[in-house]
């Protein structure tokens, strides 16, 4: 297919689906409330149109003549990663024992999700035993160095940096032997690396660099070359009880800038709500976790604030009731206060417009706002942004909306849970956000009613490592 001049490439698979089939899309239909990750049941097919149903009933027609309605797939399996926002009533997982997918937040995500989880592995003890291990954390550039020296500006050439610096230090042996090829290696797994991640191990930086070479340069002389490049300021290192770290300039400077525009502004906001308000909207709708949460929110002072909520808890039922009171709020320059839900996937903006709140992805939010560009930004004191799924954002885009919610003079609420999947870009702006501000905490678990799962999942929150229900090999391999 063809969008806006640009050309796209597919390979076009045969798929038999038949009346109750359950197919999942893999785009976004436009002109439809379809978008992608959307798990459908097949009504029917007629002349190359299929009737299917959504999780609420709704119905719609994929025209599967055209070729971007083709987009779909067999809907009975995918990762965690492709199910963040669903909550199926039962969840089948398969836990490998020692695949680097099997980790703490992948068995947390499958634990919370659903009503009733099911675990197969080929080993239960050698699981438990793995994911006591790893915790399929990502790392902080300010968990690996607090103290880090300002860095030089204008870099240009690393090995000429490199070359100078060796010189001023009088070490002219090692300018002849210093490798630009290793240098240049390393330089590669930096950026490489610093994609996904806002810090490193030293054995990932060896690993990525020696397959960039291709032979070309020694282990010795890639040690070399990334700790002249240490020397240098260029790169910053930390040390883990599991090895040494890495992290760039570029990292820090992004994360300082977040923890800079979480403690603007506190207590320099109006409350939003009296409790009059706040109890005609919450009474017989919320439990009583949720109502103080509602109220930490609405006479809340500051222009960052965070709500850590785990899976379950009702968060965006908390939400609901928020976005209500402040459309019968009236904000200082005499307007109603508006609510805009944000979030990294159409999915989860899906779940928001469901309940009523407006919504679009934050992409789409930032590019609009950057498009009018920053004299233009009119500011919006009655507007409030919720960042839904925060623990899926990046750093550098946690700081965009931050920087944006500024220049507008706005509140920003960052919700989600710092367990669940992470961004795949670098960092985790969710955790050092909440480091920062008063996080409001919602953790009395609605979704599982099963004692023996909410026990489990209580055991994922407070305990880093395996539930009790799955360290012995005795019995079945599931909860």
């Amino acid at each position: 297919g063809s969008t806006s001049g640009a050309i796209e490439l597919f390979i076009e698979k045969q798929r038999e689906v038949g009346v109750g089939e359950t197919i999942i899309l893999k785009r976004s239909i436009n002109g439809s409330k379809l978008v992608k990750g959307d798990r459908l049941s097949v009504r029917s097919i007629y002349k190359n149109k299929m009737k299917v149903e959504d999780n609420t009933g709704k119905t719609s027609t994929i025209d599967l003549n055209k070729p971007q309605h083709r987009h779909i797939d067999y809907g009975y399996a995918a990762t965690l990663h492709d199910i963040t926002h669903e909550k199926p009533t039962c969840l089948i997982t398969e836990f490998a024992a020692n695949s680097y997918h099997s980790n703490q937040r992948h068995l947390y995500q499958a634990v919370t999700q659903s009503k009733e989880a099911w675990f197969y592995t080929d080993s239960i003890t050698k699981l438990a035993g793995h994911i006591e291990q790893k915790s399929g954390d990502k790392l902080s550039a300010h968990e690996i160095i607090n103290r880090a020296e300002d860095i030089k500006k204008n870099l240009h050439s690393l090995h000429s940096i490199l070359e100078k610096q060796l010189e001023n230090n009088g070490n002219l042996q090692n300018i002849k032997s210093l490798s630009e090829a290793a240098v240049s290696a390393i330089d590669y797994a930096i950026h490489h690396l610093a994609e996904r991640e806002a810090g490193f191990t030293h054995k990932d930086v060896m690993e990525v660099a020696m397959s960039h070479a291709l032979g070309k340069v020694s282990a010795d002389s890639l040690s070399q070359a990334i700790i002249a490049m240490e020397k240098a300021g260029i790169v910053l290192k930390g040390t883990k009880n599991d090895g040494t770290l890495w992290t760039t300039h570029d990292a820090v400077k992004i994360e300082r800038e977040i923890i800079t525009l979480s403690n603007q502004d506190k207590g320099k906001m109006l409350p939003i709500a009296t409790d009059v308000v706040i109890q005609e909207h919450c009474n017989n709708k919320l439990n009583p976790e949720q109502t103080n949460a509602v109220r930490s929110i609405t006479q809340g002072c500051d222009r960052v604030m965070a709500v850590q909520g785990y899976a379950g808890t009702g968060k965006t039922t908390m939400l609901a009731s928020v976005a209500d009171i402040l459309a019968v709020s009236q904000a200082p320059d005499s307007k109603a206060y508006q609510l805009i839900g944000l979030a990294p996937t159409h999915t989860a903006v899906k779940e928001l417009s469901d309940r009523g709140i407006k919504a679009q992805t934050l992409d789409s939010f930032i590019a609009e706002m950057r498009n009018l560009g920053t004299q233009k930004l009119h500011q919006q004191p009655n507007l409030v942004l919720v960042l839904d799924e925060s623990s899926m954002v990046s750093n550098r885009k946690m700081a965009e909306i931050l920087k944006i919610t500024k220049e507008l003079d706005s509140r920003i609420i960052v919700m989600g849970d710092v367990r669940q999947l992470a961004a795949i870009e670098s960092g985790k702006p969710q955790s050092l956000i909440q480091t920062q501000v008063d996080s409001i905490r919602l953790t009395d678990i609605r979704r599982q009613h099963d004692d023996t799962l909410k026990q489990a999942v209580a055991e994922t929150m407070l305990v880093r490592g395996a539930p009790e229900h799955i360290r012995s090999d005795n019995g079945p391999a599931f909860i």
